[in-house]
């Protein structure tokens, strides 16, 4: 392992090749999700538009190599870790290959050399993409004292600029179905050799085994069409293929898109010659196809798709003619059904650099061959639009917003010429029912400085969430919906992570009723709506004189818009209020008077400050009804915002609720009688 420079920071180098004695293994992934009805009807939609990847290799390592394995696994905790992708490296003279990423790495034959992103790739023996994640490693295997084989994978784990991309391709469609969708056909050929397999007809069918020991079960079939599926393996004898068939996974997105894909087995032959153009073909058995009216035709050199509109004896009329002429018993025709994949990773196994195989499944989707009533392809059926979550935090300081935008996507959005930066961030499921009071989410994340708010000392503020979901196309985000809004409310920190629960609007059937409270302090927070002050009025202009304490502060030069006002600096004048530098602020503890134009804060925590440090002070009310009265020196003198006509507060309530009373004591006689 070496420690090298990487996207601005340090990373591990993974410098050791494969032995090519075992397969090296490429997982490949697509994160997907669906949604189907007990009618077999679903959607599908893809979550990212790039490729995830595990890479897998068996290193055959030298002592001296073990040597730097080890010494570098002394020092690994978990810093991101880069490696060659080994299969897709190419001569560098050769570097425009078919798959390409975000870095790459140029290296000599015996990796004694090598470069992050070479800026003459020609210059070196070998050039290849970096795969950029994480390390995972088996027990080493001693072949003998002196050489020792390692297994080595390397997780991918980065945004999606770092990823492995394939060059662009176009995909060949089939014929069109009832609303003139055209699905791809699937590019590959089925390999013979590996035994591929095509289940019966099937529906789904709920059975249960109730009360005891039952000889039959209750089971329960929903209207539904029947489904077919299908397995083989594809092989692939050069890099451009390779690169093929990774570029059809991310563009269809894995099991989201539906396409056409042959059941392979051979139903019936043609019985006559067909000319190119021909809207009719005569097959020797027509019986054989049953209700399926999508085939593949293969005479040895091309395959051609079409649809059967209807069936004459064994004459069939197809949708459209057909483009290349078939010669009579020379071609095989096979069952084709619209499908989709199974599951949302594949495996590629290399045998070399240049040839690999994968085993994949479909599965059709027979509700997607025609719509049905209230049914739109792309929005509630089928393939759906590729979506991100997007979480608007605001940490709001009396009235001074301070906004994060993230993302729950692989890469940074442009939404409404806003960024919102990628980031490991999700939510729990949203739930509504008729007890209102019971809306709440909650939110996991990565600590950042919005959490910060909620550590001892700095509940300074309010932290309000919104969480929308947009349409993605590229690095941009559209139709832009809002699902959820609130405040969060409480929060817990585990190591770097964090927990938070957030509230909704209706949150508010669950408070304290009556809001008023018949208590002598003001009810309202000062600077709010029922206050009515603003905060800017009130807002004073000062610069650091000198620091007392870590956490205590000399201000100088006091000033306000529209003048000081009248008894203004008296002892904790500016106690319960907040100090600001910039984006950063402090609660004030408490504040002294003032004295030769100086004044001294107490601050919540320590601060580092430099002597004229611009700054700016709003003083804090501790609800008395003094404090809301206007200043005078001699009759009230810790009078501030001369604001009494919005107090809120009952000045002669009593201490006590006098309807309660407490029971009188009476001291019993327990002597002998």
């Amino acid at each position: 392992m070496i420690f090298v420079s990487h996207n601005g920071s340090g990373a591990w180098l993974i410098p050791f090749s494969p032995a090519w004695r075992k397969p090296v293994l490429l997982r490949v992934s697509v994160p997907t999700e669906s949604h189907r009805s007990l009618t077999g009807r679903e959607f599908r939609r893809k979550f990212g538009a790039s490729l995830r990847c595990t890479l897998r290799w068996e290193a055959i390592l030298s002592r001296s190599e073990m040597n730097t394995l080890r010494n570098g696994l002394s020092e690994y905790a978990d810093e991101t870790v880069i490696s060659p992708a080994w299969p897709f490296a190419v001569w560098g003279t050769d570097w425009s290959g078919p798959v390409t990423g975000g870095s790459s790495i140029g290296f000599s034959d015996d990796f004694s050399d090598h470069a992050i992103n070479p800026e003459t790739p020609s210059d070196w023996d070998w050039v290849a993409p970096l795969i950029v994640g994480r390390l995972e490693l088996d027990l080493p295997s001693l072949l003998n004292p002196e050489v020792a084989a390692v297994q080595i994978s390397l997780v991918e784990d980065a945004t999606a600029e770092h990823g492995l991309t394939p060059v662009a391709a176009s995909w060949s469609t089939g014929p069109a179905l009832n609303d003139t969708t055209t699905p791809p056909i699937f590019p590959f050929s089925i390999e013979w050799s590996q035994r591929p397999r095509s289940s019966a007809p099937r529906v789904e069918i709920a059975r249960k085994s109730l009360g005891f020991a039952p000889r039959s079960r209750a089971s329960a079939a929903y209207p539904q069409q029947s489904v077919t599926a299908v397995s083989g393996s594809v092989s692939m004898v050069n890099r451009v293929e390779i690169s093929k068939l990774l570029r059809w996974w991310g563009d269809i997105g894995g099991p989201s898109g539906a396409h056409y894909a042959t059941t392979l087995a051979h139903v019936t032959g043609v019985a006559e010659d067909v000319a190119a153009a021909a809207t009719s073909i005569v097959v020797e058995d027509a019986s054989e196809l049953g209700p399926y009216r999508f085939l593949s035709i293969d005479n040895g050199s091309v395959i051609q798709w079409v649809r059967v509109l209807s069936i004459a004896s064994n004459t069939l009329t197809l949708s459209a003619g057909i483009e290349h002429a078939i010669k009579a018993g020379g071609a095989t025709v096979s069952v084709a059904v619209l499908a989709r994949h199974v599951g949302d990773e594949f495996e590629l196994e290399f045998r070399s650099p240049e040839f690999a195989t994968a085993r994949l499944e479909w599965e059709e989707v027979p509700e997607e061959y025609s719509m049905g009533t209230g049914e739109t392809r792309g929005t509630t059926i089928g393939a759906v639009a590729l979506k991100a979550w997007l979480y608007k935090i605001t940490v709001d300081r009396l009235g001074t917003p301070t906004v994060y935008r993230r993302a729950s996507y692989e890469q940074n959005l442009t939404v409404s010429g806003d960024t919102w930066t990628a980031a490991p961030i999700t939510h729990s499921e949203f739930e509504r029912s008729i007890r209102l009071d019971r809306d709440e989410i909650t939110i996991e994340a990565r600590a950042e400085a919005w959490a910060n708010v909620f550590l001892p000392g700095n509940l300074t503020a309010r932290v309000l969430i919104e969480i929308s979901e947009c349409s993605v196309s590229g690095s941009t985000g559209s139709n832009v919906v809002s699902v959820w809004s609130g405040e969060i409310s409480r929060i817990s920190f585990d190591g770097p992570f964090v927990k938070a629960a957030a509230v909704g609007p209706y949150s508010v059937f669950d408070r304290q009723v009556p809001r008023i409270v018949v208590q002598p302090a003001c009810t309202h927070a000062v600077y709010d709506a029922g206050c009515g002050l603003i905060s800017a009025d009130w807002t004073f202009t000062a610069a650091v004189n000198s620091t007392v304490t870590s956490n205590m502060v000399d201000l100088k030069t006091m000033a306000k818009s529209g003048g000081l006002p009248p008894g203004w600096g008296f002892v904790h004048y500016f106690a319960l209020g907040y100090l600001s530098r910039g984006s950063e602020r402090w609660l004030v503890l408490a504040s002294s008077a003032v004295s030769g134009g100086l004044v001294t804060l107490t601050l919540d925590r320590a601060a580092t400050w430099t002597v004229d440090d611009a700054v700016s002070v709003v003083p804090g009310c501790d609800g008395r009804p003094e404090t809301c009265r206007p200043y005078n020196v001699s009759t009230n003198p810790t009078g501030k915002f001369n604001n009494f006509a919005k107090f809120l507060g009952f000045p002669f309530a009593p201490q006590k609720n006098p309807s309660f009373t407490i029971p009188k004591q009476t001291q019993g006689s327990y002597g002998k009688k």
